[in-house]
C-alpha cells in the first residue's frame, strides 16, 4: 500500500501526487495493490479536500467481489477507485473485516491480499470523514441506534430512502 498526497500543479495545470515523506512527485508501481490519496484544496495546498483510494490488485478486487453485497460484479474488473466517506465499503464492513481473517489453504497472493485489505480498511478508518462514525459506531451497534448524520452507513449505495412526517411536524 502507498499513501500519496495530490497536490495541483499551477505550472501543468493538473494534479500530480506526491510521497508523503518527500516532496519528490510519485511512480507508479504495477506491485503495488492499493493506493490512498489524500486530495488537497486547488488554491490551498495545505487544506485537505477529501481521501481517494485506487485498488488495482487483481487479488484484492476478487476479495473484496466475494466480501461485498449489492455490488455489480463488473466493478470489480478493472481497478477501480473509491472516494470519501467510501459508501460501498462502509456499507459492507462487516463483510470486509471478517475476508481480512486467514483461511485455510490460502496461496500467497491471497494472504497478501488480505493483508493489503486489512491495510486499506485502517486507512478509511482513520480518514477525517469518518473518524466520528467509527468513534461512535460499536456504541450504536450495540443500543441498536444511529445518529442521524450517519443514516447513509444503513442503505446499499443507489438505495433510495424516505420519511413520512411524525404527527405532521414537517
Amino acid at each position: 500500500m502507498r499513501t500519496v498526497i495530490s497536490k495541483y500543479d499551477r505550472l501543468r495545470q493538473c494534479r500530480q501526487d506526491f510521497e508523503i515523506s518527500n516532496t519528490t512527485p510519485s511512480f507508479s508501481d504495477p506491485a503495488i495493490s492499493v493506493k490512498c490519496r489524500k486530495v488537497m484544496d486547488i488554491t490551498n495546498d495545505k487544506k485537505y479536500r477529501y481521501s481517494e483510494v485506487d485498488i488495482d490488485g487483481s487479488e484484492l478486487r476478487k476479495l473484496l467481489d466475494e466480501s461485498m453485497v449489492h455490488i455489480h460484479p463488473r466493478t470489480f474488473q478493472a481497478s477501480m477507485t473509491y472516494i470519501s466517506p467510501f459508501q460501498a465499503l462502509i456499507f459492507n464492513w462487516d463483510n470486509l473485516v471478517s475476508a481480512v481473517n486467514p483461511c485455510e489453504g490460502d496461496g500467497t497472493e491471497r494472504k497478501d491480499a488480505r493483508e493489503d485489505l486489512s491495510m486499506l480498511l485502517k486507512y478509511v478508518r482513520k480518514t477525517p470523514e469518518l473518524e466520528g462514525y467509527f468513534k461512535t459506531r460499536e456504541m450504536h451497534i450495540a443500543n441498536k441506534t444511529i445518529e442521524f448524520s450517519n443514516s447513509w452507513t444503513l442503505f446499499a449505495l443507489g438505495t433510495f430512502a424516505y420519511a413520512r412526517s411524525f404527527f405532521h411536524d414537517m
